[in-house]
């Protein structure tokens, strides 16, 4: 369950950097997960990305936990709020809490749209709401004030 609770905290926020390594100790945390819900076996097929996400040329890694299976624990990586997304790029890591995500192109832009749970937008969970991130700098930003 401490995986859960991971999520459940992180409500579409940014975790701090470097939380972890790299996308293989999130898989490996989250086979240990998986692991500890009675010997479940941990599959991540299709899992992790590489795409560009700060626009500098070089391959990031996304890993989606919402592509994480457990064998003995359907809803370990996944409930109601969505599940969560890890972003690696120039050394830092955002991790956020969707129900989806997509990635577009304006120009030489990347976006990456989030669909969030209602209680992200001050509505019910079943209301859905938007988020847009640009890669700034060193960092994702958005319109939602900081720290929410």
């Amino acid at each position: 369950m401490r995986h859960s609770l991971t999520a459940a905290f992180a409500f579409a926020c940014l975790l701090p950097a470097a939380a972890f390594a790299d996308a293989d100790a999130i898989l490996a945390d989250a086979a240990r997960a998986c692991a500890e819900q009675d010997n479940g076996v941990f599959a991540s097929e299709g899992a992790v990305r590489q795409i560009d996400m700060t626009g500098d040329g070089t391959e990031d890694t996304l890993v989606d936990e919402a592509l994480f299976t457990c064998t003995t624990a359907a809803s370990l990586f996944s409930g109601s709020g969505g599940s969560m997304i890890h972003i690696l790029a120039n050394g830092t890591q955002s991790s956020f809490l969707v129900q989806g995500y997509e990635t577009v192109r304006w120009g030489n832009t990347l976006i990456v749209l989030l669909a969030l749970g209602g209680t992200d937008c001050n509505t019910i969970n079943a209301n859905p709401c938007f988020e847009a991130l640009t890669w700034v700098g060193d960092r994702f930003v958005s319109v939602r004030p900081a720290g929410e």
